[in-house]
């Protein structure tokens, strides 16, 4: 059974319970799903909106981005015990983040890019108006990649070095990468990643990685929650095991 995830209208039943933080206690900002820090218990925050947390996020330099002072989650979801809505990728692609700061007022999203190698997931399907391709069962971003890209990439490509370590099932993707496919084509090892021929992709993950992790999740508590359309909130459930992600039928589709 997955996850459900938080929306702004599971956060209003606890709406009132939310202002009892201390006022010493410093609140980080975050903008959607992301990672709860090992210092934390772990496990994954569900909560879809605005919120904030009496800590800091792992690794935010390179596993977020930061817009209007929040902290937007835009690694794999999945190595840190994820279990919601997931959609395959593979290679660097575009992202839209939601800068908005408070549930009722909506603000453009702005593009930034995930340079994850190789196949990977992310809990949210690929925006309509830029082009990808979905080729063995994986999205693959069909298109140049403008100055933004290049001119980040030595910084957030290091998002890599972070992964590679943890073990855990990424999607399978054994296909010819797509014509328009300009990214980097890798094959994801256990201790290392070695690159392969242009224009062919075969990755499943870590060889060796654990078909099943184990995730412990504590009983749900609220923390803490003050301002207007922010909320603080733990999430948490009962512990489960993780199924290995079957491989999807090889299709192709634009968008």
């Amino acid at each position: 059974m997955k996850r459900s995830r938080i929306t702004s209208a599971a956060l209003a039943l606890v709406g009132l319970a939310l202002l009892a933080a201390p006022a010493s206690a410093e609140q980080i900002k975050f903008a959607g799903a992301h990672p709860i820090p090992d210092a934390q218990e772990g496990d994954f925050c569900y909560i879809e909106v605005p919120h904030v947390h009496v800590y800091t996020p792992a690794n935010p330099e390179v596993l977020y981005r930061s817009h209007n002072g929040q902290h937007h989650f835009v690694g794999d979801p999945v190595a840190f015990g994820y279990d919601g809505e997931k959609h395959s990728y593979y290679g660097h692609h575009p992202v839209q983040v939601d800068p908005s700061v408070h549930i009722d007022v909506r603000a453009d999203p702005v593009t930034e890019y995930c340079y994850l190698n190789g196949p990977h997931f992310h809990g949210y399907a690929p925006p309509v108006n830029v082009n990808f391709e979905l080729k063995g069962g994986a999205y693959w971003y069909i298109g140049k990649y403008p100055r933004p890209y290049h001119k980040r990439k030595k910084r957030y490509a290091r998002i890599n070095v972070i992964y590679e370590p943890i073990v855990y099932v990424r999607p399978e993707v054994v296909v010819e990468a797509p014509a328009g496919y300009l990214g980097p084509v890798v094959d994801v090892h256990v201790d290392h990643v070695d690159h392969v021929p242009p224009g062919h992709a075969h990755g499943r993950g870590r060889a060796g990685a654990a078909v099943g992790i184990d995730v412990h999740i504590p009983v749900p508590t609220i923390e803490v929650g003050i301002g207007v359309g922010v909320d603080r909130h733990h999430h948490h459930g009962k512990h489960k095991k993780h199924r290995k992600w079957k491989k999807h039928k090889k299709h192709r589709h634009r968008h």
